[in-house]
């Protein structure tokens, strides 16, 4: 059996990747997903989406912050131009966001917000979102 690109990310993910190994602070390694470039954001498409989904983007602060709480009031200024690119990308499509507060079962320390398109509301996202408390 062929494992998709995801289920080799998550196979191949052993440990969190913290400030010193950070593949979003590695804008060099992001370039080719990157989509949209803000002063305190940028936007790409996830290197390894749900579902192959290629709708399936992520905003990310430049800053290797870990929580929202700790965003400076710069970066949540920009947020209104980041979610017109964002509504701008699915068009009339609906979506829908999600953003992993705690550690716990992440791979990456960087915060980011993940987008997808409402479409995949399917057993696989319900389960990952529940795994994240956002579902009962």
């Amino acid at each position: 059996m062929t494992l998709s690109k995801r289920q080799a990310y998550e196979n191949s993910v052993k440990k969190i990747f913290t400030k010193d190994n950070c593949p979003f602070c590695d804008l060099d390694s992001q370039s080719e997903q990157i989509i949209w470039r803000g002063k305190y954001w940028y936007i790409q498409h996830n290197k390894y989406p749900y579902l192959w989904l290629k709708e399936h983007i992520m905003a990310v602060p430049y800053s290797h912050t870990t929580y929202s709480r700790d965003l400076t009031p710069e970066e949540f200024w920009e947020m209104p131009i980041l979610q017109k690119f964002i509504k701008d990308f699915y068009w009339d499509t609906d979506y829908f966001s999600f953003l992993r507060e705690s550690l716990w079962n992440r791979s990456v320390e960087h915060l980011h917000y993940h987008f997808l398109p409402w479409v995949v509301k399917t057993n696989f996202i319900e389960s990952l979102l529940k795994d994240q408390w956002f579902w009962e």
